[in-house]
């Protein structure tokens, strides 16, 4: 049997609902893991992302690449374009960076 439409309509937009939590909890988790870097390596905020990334590879050269995922939060790449997959790497690499900078 066919859903109703009111039935569609509910599915649909709890979907959207999922995807802006998600939106939400990326972008909160670059936030936090962007200050503990910039605490962590004593930088201040207006720190370029190349500069960041240069001092990470430094210090610890086994973190993911800084300058890859910051893009991809300035640019709104991690709403448009990450596979469904790519949402889990993403917040795994911010979660190790984070973690390293504890």
């Amino acid at each position: 049997t066919g859903r109703s439409t009111l039935e569609f309509i509910d599915s649909i937009a709890d979907l959207y609902q999922r995807a802006d939590l998600r939106n939400d909890m990326m972008a909160y988790l670059f936030a936090e893991t962007h200050q503990r870097v910039l605490l962590r390596l004593n930088l201040p905020p207006n720190t370029s992302h190349d500069i960041i990334a240069t001092r990470l590879q430094r210090g610890h050269p086994q973190l993911p690449r800084w300058k890859k995922l910051a893009q991809r939060f300035d640019s709104n790449d991690y709403r448009d374009g990450l596979p469904p997959g790519g949402w889990l790497r993403v917040a795994r690499q911010l979660i190790e960076i984070k973690s390293a900078m504890a």
